[in-house]
């Protein structure tokens, strides 16, 4: 008999998405900042688009 184990639903982490800026504009405008120290800076619209594509 194959005992069955619960697997836990997928959780999400809140992200935030802010504008920098404007004397900071030196690579994209847009800073992801999520769990655990997640920092990724220097996004454009089109980048954020792709992460998000690749994430989900």
């Amino acid at each position: 008999m194959t005992r069955h184990v619960p697997t836990l639903a997928p959780s999400f982490e809140r992200v935030e998405v802010i504008d920098l800026p404007a004397s900071a504009l030196q690579r994209g405008p847009l800073v992801v900042r999520g769990p655990g120290g997640l920092l990724i800076e220097g996004l454009d619209m089109d980048s954020l688009v792709e992460l998000v594509r690749r994430l989900s």
